[in-house]
């Protein structure tokens, strides 16, 4: 699962850099169903903290989860953005910004932990 998450990532890069977002917010759609179980409208609607118990109440110690969902919020955020959307788009990288501060980056897998130094690039996006 890591591997095809990783995949993802790579190929949401490839999709920004091509200036794609409206691809973005589908595949990052997607990527919600598959890697949190959530649906993404849920994902949208709960607050960072409701994501943090649902997502905690399947196991408390899995914080790979809670990292998947902080990047593919940023990457939908930035999305949204892109397409003018400014109250979706902001709305999704304060919750991703919001759920980094819950992860132990040391808990995480080696293959995602390079992907979670993002907080100064959330936190430009939200500035301007």
């Amino acid at each position: 699962m890591l591997q095809q998450f990783v995949v993802l990532m790579a190929r949401l890069a490839g999709l920004k850099s091509r200036n794609d977002p409206d691809v973005v917010i589908a595949e990052t759609e997607a990527g919600l169903k598959q890697f949190t179980g959530l649906n993404p409208e849920l994902v949208a609607t709960l607050s960072a903290d409701s994501l943090v118990s649902l997502l905690s109440a399947r196991d408390p110690a899995d914080h790979t989860t809670l990292a998947m969902l902080v990047l593919l919020l940023k990457a939908q955020g930035e999305a949204y953005l892109a397409i003018n959307a400014e109250i979706s788009g902001r709305a999704r990288l304060n919750k991703s910004l919001q759920l980094l501060d819950r992860i132990d980056v040391e808990r995480l897998p080696a293959e995602l932990r390079p992907y979670m130094d993002v907080r100064a690039e959330i936190a430009s996006r939200l500035a301007n």
